[in-house]
């Protein structure tokens, strides 16, 4: 399931693809429990550039 801050964004889906998979693989590195932290760097890093 995609999470809903990704679908609250005005993003293509191929975007929404991107940074899913970029936070799932950050997620398997760093373990459980990261989620969160990665996906407000993700979106703010994306809201700034």
């Amino acid at each position: 399931p995609i999470n809903p801050i990704l679908q609250s964004r005005k993003l293509t889906p191929l975007q929404v693809a991107l940074i899913s998979k970029a936070i799932q693989k950050k997620c398997r590195e760093n373990g459980p429990g990261t989620n969160i932290d990665l996906e407000i760097n993700y979106w703010r890093s994306a809201n700034t550039s």
